[in-house]
């Protein structure tokens, strides 16, 4: 985070922003935490910030396909990012479906191998409690219970500091932030992962946050001898 705001303000206003943002409690109960989310948003905002803001494509590819064997969840993440690849012309079509594919594939092989109870089993885990005997229990999906399960995860996102985070998004638009493509981004993986699984756990989403925080910060003109942000624009991504 800091690397990415000094190429757009100076040392001092990127280390001090950086302080703030790391003491958010998002971001401290991620850092307490033993889970996989950590790493997962570690590899994913250094994919996007190689796809996106250094513009070296096969690393940052490389690295967010990588990030899927830390978290599954992420493949929601992946099938936007290569959407806009082929949108903005920087991936062909085949090669967009290909790794879209290949990531939809090393999410049924992990599940596979990993024993997966199945969603109902994810939703009763969410929404109702650990189970003793998974394996054991017989449980169905029903619309009933999704849109149960959806009500109470539109409860807890109200309750969670996204609204927080999602003004300071406003003001990256406002500001004309160079961010705003890849804030989208971030945003659509947070509404694909809701309607997937509709429960708001922050540690799922503080990549959203941090990058929706970026963007206000990341709209002055960049460090002498940088890259011009105009390369984030899709008419120069390909």
């Amino acid at each position: 985070i800091f690397a990415w705001c000094q190429r757009y303000v100076p040392s001092y206003c990127a280390a001090a922003f950086c302080g703030i943002l790391m003491l958010t409690t998002p971001v401290t109960l991620l850092g307490r935490s033993t889970l996989p989310d950590a790493l997962f948003t570690l590899l994913a905002m250094s994919a996007l910030f190689l796809i996106f803001e250094v513009e070296k494509l096969l690393p940052g590819l490389l690295l967010l396909l990588v990030s899927t064997f830390v978290r599954t969840d992420n493949v929601v993440l992946v099938v936007p990012v290569l959407t806009v690849l082929w949108f903005t012309t920087r991936l062909e079509f085949w090669k967009a479906a290909s790794l879209g594919l290949l990531s939809v594939l090393s999410v049924a092989l992990i599940n596979h191998f990993a024993g997966d109870y199945g969603p109902a089993m994810l939703f009763y885990r969410n929404f109702s409690g650990t189970p003793s005997f998974p394996a054991d229990m017989n449980l169905h999906m029903s619309v009933r219970v999704y849109v149960s399960g959806f009500r109470l995860g539109i409860r807890r996102m109200l309750e969670s500091p996204l609204p927080g985070f999602i003004l300071l998004g406003l003001v990256g638009v406002y500001r004309k932030s160079h961010l705003r493509l890849i804030s989208a981004i971030s945003t659509t993986y947070a509404g694909l992962h809701f309607l997937v699984l509709p429960n708001w756990e922050d540690r799922w989403f503080v990549i959203t946050y941090l990058l929706l925080a970026l963007s206000s910060i990341c709209v002055e003109s960049r460090a002498p001898g940088s890259s011009s942000p105009s390369s984030l624009h899709p008419a120069n991504m390909s």
